[in-house]
């Protein structure tokens, strides 16, 4: 199978709430065409796979039982083979389309890495598990090249894929709705929370642990002595650089004795019960392998426990029990290893609940120690170990003993944690009898961990004990916030505008406010970013901040199409409208399907979502709204719509009023909240410019959305100019050169149509001289639509070319633009074509005298800026 393309879709996107992976594959090399009916799973004999194998077949089987065309079995198996390895479960899948070998597929997927290796994994199965092996020779082939696909599958997807730990606490904050990021890749280090109430961890190592404490810890001698001084009870205890040293530590403490890294963990080097020099000696080079110093200790008698402590609070503790086999009078000690490999719990490298145990060289020298080997079989009922310890990182179990667990164990475990300061601990803790106080019976804490797993407790009781929720107590209570005032407004004009009035109005309130437009990013307005960072992707990444209080995201077409809206949810959102623009791009070929994209934001707001009654394609969104409130917004406060909202007590924000002296009126139901006459916000210029109206009226339903009083909303925008400095090229009227200036970007023929009515109605003595500038990406009739608008408007008019231009040669945007203007009505001899738009600046400030009124309608590029601005600015 060939993967032809691949695009990864976070978070709520056109297919689905949850991220997706599109893919398009060219499945030529399968048995069957994809749309071909499929049989049951084959039934090949699981006795001749290894055990590896037994978890994908348990897929096929899976899938096979759900469904009949390969296709759809495929995409059953790649959800199964993610199903460990996402923070929500994947349960969607399906056909985009075909033609022919060629499929386009959705999947859902957290990592694109995994839901690529998962897919073309379902594809290079499908001959062994769907096909007929009459040969037994070729069927054993197939199962070593599956076996050995599938080993490297797991290895791909385990190299970028969260541990099941990290995976825990991540399902346990998500079903607390907190919002959580991956902080890099292949880290496991997350974050919990936005903005200023976001919290981080690295597994159960949380951002309030003791960096001095995890230090002391790492150091089993250190902790040792501490412990020591403090009177808990411990093995005896000699630190060695020397297999020499070891084995006279060993002779000075008594055998038997455990050799051990002073540094280190999962039990790595640890070899327990050692009776002889030489073994000691031995073991002294195994744990002095990494270059660290040796600890040789006392072996203190009982059974291994790992008591976990949370916050100064015992909340579990398990009996591990070393991996071991039970003879039942017929099998060797390998073919009872293989029957316990066969446990669906048992997976390697930390995939599964347990290890598989591997007959390697511990293995083996344990069992030569109890007279057997690999070939021995065992008497009935005859128990064997095969590790000396009892991690479960070597393929140990675990028994919980929680609620037999004697107080004063519980109180020492509880002691030990506070005394070397960490918050969440894993104490080790030998003793023959956890029901008796170590007083009585005796006992010694050997080790205390920080960051400790949790995979002995869920082995122990994998579904009565909850000892996930405490640590995510400790890092986020749950009556604390976790979420920021979050606002994400979309449409095809305007977006820029309202969000810099939103955010201006909650810097009025006091909050850091980060912000995120096609112009760039910002804290606090202090640019981070320039260009471009319309989108969930650049949302996201701001969201991390710990100044943050409150953001205000632009989410524009072209991220919600190639990346998804990345963020889960936000309180407040808004659709401005649905226009031409953007249409030819990304598939998008009409206005209904840019309504889909835009649709994204509609769905997926918790408090308030503000439509466009006017625009009919807005409107329908409302049927998919899930936020707890819906406002609309019309210039014709008395429609038909808006009544039928009003009296069912629903928000409204509308335009009372023609003209300069129109009103923007906020309503819930027949009460009016407040109103704020146009002409009060400076960005409309005196009342002339109402699509500035419009945006403003909306930035007020979305502050009252976040509870923002009407009173502070108004307020804040009566102090909001669109200038060079806080809207940069929209609308920024400016009075301060030779002439008069008027910088805007009009993006197709309804923008156009607003920027020249606000250039007929400025008070001008002069001439109107104009340079228009389009997209290259734009299709024709939509560059002569938006210049046709300008027609008749201007005594001047200079044709150019966006800075970019997009795939056009330099000549054709100018050339379009003249089409549209002499289409519209202007004179020929009015219209100039400059493709340089440099040089199209250049000869305009040539042509202006004091009184004219010079509008440049470009995008406000340091070359527009710097071209119209005198050089101070």
């Amino acid at each position: 199978m060939e993967v032809l393309s691949a695009r990864f879709l976070a978070g709520p996107n056109i297919h689905h709430r949850d991220s997706v992976l599109v893919l398009a594959s060219d499945l030529a090399g399968l048995l069957q065409s994809p749309r071909s009916a499929v049989g049951p799973c084959a039934g090949w004999s699981a006795g001749r796979a290894p055990a590896l194998l037994h978890s994908l077949r348990e897929a096929w089987l899976e899938a096979t039982r759900a469904h009949q065309i390969l296709v759809d079995v495929m995409l059953y198996v790649t959800l199964v083979l993610q199903r460990n390895l996402c923070v929500r479960p994947a349960s969607f899948a399906t056909l985009l389309g075909s033609s022919g070998s060629v499929v386009r597929v959705a999947i859902q997927c957290e990592i694109p890495a995994v839901g690529i290796a998962a897919w073309q994994m379902a594809a290079s199965s499908a001959a062994l598990f769907l096909g007929t092996h009459p040969d037994s020779e070729r069927e054993a082939e197939l199962i070593r090249e599956t076996a050995q696909r599938y080993r490297n599958f797991v290895d791909t997807a385990h190299s970028v894929s969260l541990d099941q730990l990290t995976l825990a606490l991540l399902r346990a904050a998500d079903q607390r709705d907190i919002p959580w990021f991956r902080l890099g890749f292949p880290h496991h280090l997350i974050q919990l929370g936005q903005g200023r109430h976001g919290r981080r961890l690295h597994e159960t190592m949380l951002e309030t642990t003791s960096y001095f404490a995890v230090r002391l810890t790492s150091n089993k001698a250190a902790t040792h002595q501490l412990l020591q001084r403090l009177g808990f009870p411990q093995p005896l205890q000699h630190l060695v650089q020397n297999a020499d040293q070891a084995v006279q530590a060993a002779q000075s403490i008594g055998y038997p004795v455990v050799v051990k890294p002073c540094h280190g963990g999962k039990g790595r080097g640890v070899s327990v019960g050692l009776a002889a020099p030489e073994q000691v000696r031995q073991a002294c080079l195994v744990a002095a392998a990494g270059g660290d110093s040796v600890v040789v200790e006392s072996l203190v008698a009982g059974d291994d426990h790992r008591l976990l402590v949370v916050g100064g609070r015992l909340i579990a503790g398990a009996r591990r029990l070393p991996a071991f086999v039970v003879g039942n009078g017929r099998s060797t000690v390998a073919e009872l290893v293989a029957e316990l490999n066969r446990d669906p719990r048992r997976g390697f490298g930390y995939q599964k609940l347990m290890e598989f145990v591997e007959i390697d060289q511990e293995a083996t020298d344990i069992l030569a120690r109890q007279g057997l080997a690999a070939a021995s079989i065992l008497a009935e009922h005859r128990r064997v170990s095969l590790r000396g310890t009892a991690n479960v990182s070597r393929g140990g179990t675990a028994e919980d003993v929680t609620d037999i667990m004697h107080p004063d164990n519980a109180r020492l475990a509880e002691d030990v944690a506070r005394v070397v300061g960490l918050d969440v601990a894993g104490i080790d803790f030998l003793t023959v009898d956890i029901r008796r106080s170590w007083r009585d019976v005796g006992g010694g804490v050997i080790e205390v961990n920080a960051n400790p797993g949790l995979r002995p407790h869920w082995i122990a009781n994998p579904t009565q004990r909850d000892v996930v929720g405490p640590i995510l107590d400790l890092l986020a209570p749950r009556s604390t916030p976790t979420r920021i005032p979050t606002v994400a407004v979309t449409g095809s004009i305007g977006k820029t505008t309202t969000c810099r009035m939103v955010a201006h109005i909650l810097a009025a309130t006091g909050k850091r406010v980060a912000l995120s437009t096609t112009q760039g990013s910002y804290i606090d307005n202090r640019p981070k970013h320039s260009g471009d960072h319309a989108g969930g992707i650049a949302a996201s990444n701001l969201l991390l901040h710990p100044d943050v209080e409150a953001g205000v995201f632009e989410m524009a077409r072209g991220g919600l199409v190639r990346a998804g809206m990345v963020v889960d949810r936000f309180d407040v959102g808004a659709v401005l409208n649905v226009l031409d623009n953007h249409l030819g791009l990304d598939g998008i070929n009409s206005r209904e399907e840019m309504a889909r994209v835009k649709r994204i934001i509609a769905e997926n707001c918790g408090e308030l979502v503000v439509l466009n009654a006017d625009d009919p394609l807005c409107l329908a969104m409302r049927a998919h709204v899930r936020s707890r409130r819906l406002c609309l917004f019309s210039r014709n406060p008395q429609s038909a719509e808006m009544a039928a909202h009003r009296a069912s007590g629903g928000c409204t924000a509308s335009i009372a009023g023609d003209g300069p002296g129109a009103s923007i009126v906020l309503a819930e139901g027949a009460a009016k909240v407040g109103a704020l006459d146009i002409r009060d916000i400076p960005a409309t210029l005196g009342g002339l410019a109402m699509g500035k109206a419009v945006n403003a009226a909306f930035a007020l339903a979305l502050a009252h959305g976040l509870g923002i009083p009407f009173a502070t909303a108004a307020s804040a925008l009566r102090g909001f100019a669109s200038t060079v400095e806080t809207n940069p090229g929209r609308l920024n009227l400016l009075r301060n050169l030779p002439f008069t200036a008027l910088l805007d970007w009009a993006d197709g023929p309804e923008a156009s149509a607003e920027l020249a009515s606000v250039a007929r109605n400025l008070p001008i003595e002069g001439r109107r001289l104009l340079v228009l500038t389009a997209v290259g990406n734009r299709p024709d009739d939509f560059i002569m639509g938006a210049a046709k608008a300008f027609a008749g408007k201007f005594d001047r008019y200079i044709c150019s070319n966006f800075t970019d231009l997009r795939g056009r040669a330099a000549d054709d945007v100018p050339a379009l633009l003249r089409r549209g203007l002499l289409e519209g009505g202007a004179a020929a001899e009015q219209i100039a074509c400059i493709g340089d738009l440099a040089g199209a600046l250049d000869e305009a400030k040539a042509s202006v005298s004091e009184d004219d009124l010079l509008v440049v309608a470009a995008y406000a590029t340091n070359l527009v800026l710097g071209r119209i601005l005198p050089p101070e600015n």
